[in-house]
């Protein structure tokens, strides 16, 4: 999808955004606001708890974290000891994760 979009709408190369660059997420959001030329509001950086209708059917399976949530976290990272069937997965897998990090906001 990335590549589709890279190559087929020069004028507007697709935006990527790291989730763990959220650790600033004001800094982050800013740059994405100018890039797509919309306003930043301090208010982007918390909201109330709880379901919205935008969550569609899906919210109450996925999305249990972001309703008892009320703004963003630090990212934590984690320890994790994969099988060798798994560490080939995400080899490659990674291949495409630092294909899209040299694309993503830079953040300070």
């Amino acid at each position: 999808m990335f590549n589709f979009l890279k190559e087929n709408d020069v004028s507007n190369p697709p935006i990527v955004i790291d989730s763990k660059d959220i650790i600033n997420p004001k800094e982050t959001l800013t740059q994405l606001c100018n890039l797509i030329g919309i306003p930043f509001f301090d208010e982007m950086l918390n909201w109330p708890s709880g379901a919205r209708k935008s969550d569609g059917i899906w919210g109450k399976h996925w999305y249990k974290n972001v309703e008892s949530s009320t703004g963003f976290n630090a990212y934590i990272p984690k320890e994790i000891k994969l099988s060798d069937k798994h560490q080939s997965i995400y080899e490659e897998c990674n291949e495409s994760y630092l294909k899209l990090n040299n694309y993503k906001i830079q953040t300070l």
